[in-house]
């Protein structure tokens, strides 16, 4: 309601605005208003036109913008007034653009607002805003059709960031059944009530990919995948792919491969949600806390390239390949700004290529843990490093305490070639020597400028090292 006033007062907003009576083809001119009173416009929108519905009935299905005089405006409001009885579709014909915003607020009435157009692209140049917040009832947008065939939406492109706005009570819920889904700014969910439903497939027996890509995830709320229980007959399996390519620091904490609206056993137990860190900015970091919902896993596969993923999961992930950027593990919950990020995160297999894997060490002597139930793989050749993030004066004390090596900071079954792997370095005053044995690593911390205790230090790993081997 607040953005929809906006549009009405802003004097941008005033050089074209025309209202929707409702129902029908969007090129006929009787089909369209000057005014929420119904004056007559005589014109259908162009380029230029900020396109509000607002204390109009929708009629279902009848909808339908018509590229024919009509494939951009300028911006689309839903202010909250408007009503329907079930689902509203509206049908766009090739591609679609909306130069400026769109923004989408319910009545409370109508179920599903859809916008359906099979292999086309939805193209909004500005942001993109489902907003529960202020009616009752909850506001749920979604790009895809019921069909017995594959009806995805080819592209939908969102330019100035996407928010889901969840109410006291009320579910915001965007949904996507489209190939691939780009987000230029951040993408944020509002609290528990906000829902981003990534897949809703049709029922068929195939296997659909999608992928979604944007500048960083921020806010609490719900991701799901899932397929809806109409339109065929069979088990679909969802491959969804999230990539991230943050240019700055991103946080969400809330559930994942969760469920809305449709049964989880409507999708395959082969259905993935899988997450890909790849940074515009290699110093970026995207953290995410996620919290089990209506499957075995929170997601399935995860991969970094560029750019820092800062990740804790409820339950194991299937995979962990780092080839580029940093990994690390965090804290079921945010530890707040000052305290040390400790978690542990675990995986069925890893392999390491490139990039670095960042451990976080509290002056209790705690300390981030990484766990593979199979393998752990290092790349022939490759270029790997560490980076340990702790406080001086702490590991100084730990140090003087007789607490200088560390156990078990990553572990793997045997067999892994990783195994043998020795990597030194020096972090934040401390030399360190990280030592890679059968099942396990073991890091050894000694100060700068004191070689002494540093071979003493390391010297006491190794026999350390050299005692576990014996036993095994």
């Amino acid at each position: 309601m607040i953005l929809a006033a906006f549009a009405l007062s802003s004097p941008l907003a005033t050089a074209d605005t025309l209202y929707y009576e409702g129902w029908g083809y969007w090129n006929t001119p009787s089909h369209w208003w000057t005014d929420a009173s119904g004056t007559p416009a005589g014109r259908i929108p162009t380029a230029d036109t900020d396109v509000i519905v607002s204390g109009v009935e929708l009629s279902d299905n009848s909808t339908q913008i018509n590229t024919t005089g009509i494939d951009t405006i300028k911006s689309l409001t839903f202010d909250g007034t408007q009503t329907f009885s079930n689902v509203q579709n509206i049908w766009f014909h090739d591609g679609f653009t909306i130069s400026g915003d769109f923004y989408y607020a319910t009545s409370g009435t109508g179920n599903m607002l859809a916008f359906v157009g099979a292999d086309r692209e939805f193209n909004v140049g500005g942001s993109f805003t489902v907003d529960a917040s202020a009616n009752s009832g909850r506001s749920w947008v979604a790009f895809y059709r019921q069909t017995t065939t594959d009806s995805r939406i080819g592209t939908v492109n969102i330019k100035n960031g996407l928010e889901i706005i969840g109410g006291t009570g009320n579910v915001a819920v965007l949904t996507l059944n489209a190939k691939d889904t780009f987000v230029t700014g951040k993408v944020r969910l509002a609290n528990a009530n906000s829902v981003l439903n990534l897949t809703r497939a049709i029922k068929t027996n195939d296997t659909y990919v999608n992928n979604f890509t944007c500048d960083g995830l921020d806010g609490t709320g719900k991701i799901t995948i899932g397929a809806t229980s109409y339109g065929g007959t069979g088990t679909p399996t969802v491959i969804q792919n999230m990539i991230f390519t943050n240019s700055t620091d991103s946080s969400f904490d809330g559930i994942s491969k969760g469920q809305y609206n449709d049964p989880a056993a409507n999708i395959t137990d082969a259905s993935e949600l899988n997450i890909e860190m790849n940074a515009a900015n290699s110093g970026a970091v995207q953290t995410l806390r996620l919290k089990q919902g209506a499957y075995a896993t929170v997601a399935d596969n995860i991969s970094v390239k560029n750019g820092h993923l800062n990740l804790y999961g409820d339950t194991a992930f299937k995979t962990l390949s780092i080839s580029g950027g940093r990994f690390g593990a965090a804290a079921a919950a945010d530890p707040g700004a000052t305290a040390p990020d400790i978690g542990s995160v675990a995986f069925e297999s890893g392999a390491w290529s490139g990039g670095a894997i960042v451990f976080d060490i509290s002056s209790d002597a705690s300390f981030d843990k990484i766990s593979f139930s199979g393998t752990f793989d290092k790349a022939e050749g490759a270029e790997i490093s560490l980076q340990f993030e702790f406080d001086a004066d702490g590991m100084r004390d730990l140090i003087e305490m007789g607490v200088s090596t560390f156990e078990d900071l990553i572990t793997y079954a045997e067999g892994s070639s990783i195994e043998g792997t020795v990597l030194r370095g020096v972090s934040n005053g401390f030399s360190y020597e990280a030592v890679f044995g059968a099942t396990g690593m073991d890091v050894a911390f000694a100060q700068i400028p004191e070689p002494a205790a540093f071979a003493a230090a390391f010297g006491g790993l190794a026999l350390a090292l050299a005692a576990r081997r014996a036993r095994k």
